[in-house]
């Protein structure tokens, strides 16, 4: 008896385990997912990312404001990037995402892996004040770190260069050149 082409086993055995894995399964995009995107296009107006779907993400502006010029320089056609869905589809239908957002995300799973890890984090001081210094966790991110003047190894107050008269005429510190 023969067999059509319909009803032969066409695929290795190897095949159909990867077609059936976890890794080639579809997952309907949901906001607050992180997804690998290739850059399709970059213009002041957008970025258009393909994020392997029917349709491409869009980064819309206000995004790339808060991204900022430095960090969208460095962005080039071709890139791979992290791109976390705002909207799964908006009202024209398109997919609004965010590289700030999964930059963020991002960040703070490094932060909370050093905080497990035990391991000490050098980071440039680039805000003080009365109470403290801060700086952000790396160059361009939204997530901030601070320390009080308390857990300096020199408090503020105590170096001679670290005393000014602010405008109020109360103490300032001056910019540190030191590491938090």
């Amino acid at each position: 008896m023969e067999t059509s082409l319909l009803e032969q086993d066409l695929a290795p055995p190897e095949l159909e385990e990867f077609l059936e894995g976890e890794e080639y399964a579809y997952h309907r995009p949901q906001r607050g997912d992180i997804r690998k995107g290739v850059i399709l296009s970059i213009s002041p107006e957008e970025i258009v990312v393909n994020v392997g779907l029917k349709r491409e993400g869009i980064v819309p502006s206000s995004d790339m404001e808060k991204l900022g010029e430095e960090a969208i320089s460095e962005l080039e056609v071709g890139d791979t990037v992290p791109v976390f869905i705002l909207k799964p589809r908006d009202q024209n239908g398109n997919m609004i995402v965010s590289l700030h957002r999964a930059r963020l995300e991002q960040d703070w799973l490094n932060a909370q892996e050093l905080l497990a890890s035990g391991e000490v984090w050098e980071g440039v001081v680039s805000s003080y004040n009365r109470g403290g210094v801060g700086g952000a966790f790396r160059k361009g991110a939204g997530i901030r770190t601070g320390l009080t003047d308390n857990q300096l190894s020199t408090p503020l107050a105590s170096r001679p260069e670290g005393i000014q008269t602010g405008r109020d005429g109360g103490p300032k510190a001056s910019p540190p050149s030191y590491r938090s």
